[in-house]
C-alpha cells in the first residue's frame, strides 16, 4: 500500500508543481507590488461575510446528503454526515480528479454507521447529479448573455467546458436509469482480476462487487419510491448550496471595490470548478476565476486578486475544518479501504 501511496504522490507532485507555476505566473502578470496593495485594500467585514456564505454553504451540502442517505433507508448520525463530507471535500479539493474524497466519504460512512458502500455509492451519484443539471442550466443561459462582452476564444472554452457537463449528466442519468451498468462493470474487473492475478481474490472482488451493486440499486429504489419526498427535499437544497456559491464570489468582488455581473460569477464559479479536477489545492480555479473576471473588463489586478481570495474563502479552508472535524469528534479515516475503493 505504502508503493500505492508514492505513485499517488509523485503525480500529485508534479500536479502541484504545475500549480505553483500557473499561480507564479498569474502573480507577475498581473505586478506583484499592485497585488499586495490591493489585497491589503480588502474589506474585511464583506471578505468575512464570503467566509460565512461557504461555511453556511458546507452546513447545506451535508444537510443534503444526509437526506440522501436517509432517503436510501440508512439511518445515521448527522454529526457522522458533516464530518465524512468535509473530509472528503477537503481530500477532493487536494488531488486531481476528486474521486478519492468521495471514496473516503462512501467508506467513512460505511464504517461508522454502517452504511453499505452501494447506498453511500448511489447518495453521492444522485447529489452530482442534482449538481450538474442546475449548473448546466445556469452556466448555459449565463455564457448566452456574457457573449456579447466576452472574446471570442474565451466563450468557445465556456461552450467546451458546458458540453462536458451535459456528457457529465447524460453518464449520471445513465447509471440511474440503468442500476445494471454498475454489475456489468464490477464482472468485467472480476475477469480481469482472474487474468492478472490468476484468480488470487477474484472470488472476494465478485462478491464484493456483487454486494455493492445490490444495494446501489435498493438505494434507488428506496430513495426513487417510497421515500421520493425526501429525495426531492435534498434536490431542493441544491438551489440555495450554488446561491451561496455565487454570493461568496460575488461578496469576494464587492470586498475588492468591484460590482461584478452575476453571469460572470456564475461563469466563473461553474468553470473555476471544472478546473478543480485537473488543477487541484486552489491554483486552476485561481486562474480561471481570474481570467473570466478580466475577460469582462475587470482590471488584471483585481481580477488576479479575485482568483486569490476566491480560494482563499473555500477551498483552503476545508483542510483545517476538516481537521478540526476530525479533532472535536475524534473520528479516523479509512484511507487504504477508499484507495482500493477508488480503484474499482
Amino acid at each position: 500500500m505504502a508503493s500505492g501511496w508514492k505513485r499517488h504522490w509523485k503525480r500529485y507532485a508534479a500536479i502541484a508543481a504545475i500549480s505553483v507555476i500557473l499561480v507564479g505566473g498569474l502573480v507577475l502578470q498581473a505586478d506583484p507590488r499592485d497585488l499586495a496593495d490591493k489585497l491589503a485594500s480588502v474589506d474585511l467585514f464583506l471578505l468575512g461575510a464570503a467566509v460565512a456564505l461557504f461555511l453556511l454553504s458546507i452546513l447545506l451540502r451535508a444537510v443534503r446528503w444526509h437526506v440522501l442517505l436517509l432517503a436510501a433507508d440508512q439511518k445515521l448520525r448527522f454529526r457522522t454526515s458533516l464530518v465524512q463530507l468535509l473530509v472528503g471535500q477537503a481530500l477532493n479539493d487536494l488531488t486531481p480528479v476528486k474521486v478519492l474524497g468521495d471514496a473516503v466519504r462512501i467508506v467513512g460512512v460505511n464504517k461508522e454507521a454502517c452504511v453499505p458502500i452501494g447506498s453511500g455509492l448511489a447518495s453521492i451519484v444522485e447529489e452530482k447529479l442534482m449538481d450538474v443539471m442546475l449548473v448546466t442550466a445556469v452556466m448555459i443561459v449565463s455564457a448566452v448573455l456574457l457573449f456579447p462582452i466576452m472574446p471570442f476564444q474565451a466563450w468557445m472554452v465556456i461552450t467546451a467546458v458546458v458540453g462536458l457537463v451535459v456528457l457529465a449528466n447524460i453518464v449520471i442519468l445513465l447509471v440511474l436509469r440503468h442500476p445494471d451498468i454498475i454489475s456489468k462493470a464490477g464482472s468485467v474487473a472480476t475477469r480481469a482480476a482472474r487474468r492478472l492475478r490468476r484468480g488470487e481474490g477474484a472470488d472476494r472482488l465478485e462478491g464484493a462487487l456483487d454486494k455493492t451493486a445490490r444495494s446501489f440499486g435498493q438505494a434507488l429504489v428506496n430513495s426513487q419510491g417510497a421515500n421520493r419526498r425526501l429525495t426531492m427535499a435534498a434536490a431542493g437544497l441544491t438551489v440555495p448550496i450554488w446561491a451561496l456559491e455565487f454570493g461568496r464570489l460575488f461578496m469576494v468582488m464587492a470586498a475588492l471595490g468591484s460590482i461584478a455581473s452575476l453571469p460572470a460569477v456564475v461563469v466563473a464559479s461553474t468553470l473555476s470548478i471544472t478546473a478543480q479536477v485537473f488543477l487541484p489545492a486552489g491554483s486552476g480555479s485561481v486562474a480561471v476565476v481570474s481570467d473570466v473576471f478580466a475577460a469582462t473588463g475587470v482590471a488584471l489586478t483585481t481580477a488576479a486578486a479575485a482568483g486569490i481570495l476566491s480560494v482563499a474563502t473555500s477551498i483552503w479552508l476545508t483542510v483545517p475544518l476538516a481537521l478540526l472535524a476530525l479533532l472535536v469528534t475524534g473520528t479516523r479515516i479509512d484511507t487504504e479501504e477508499a484507495q482500493r475503493l477508488e480503484v474499482l
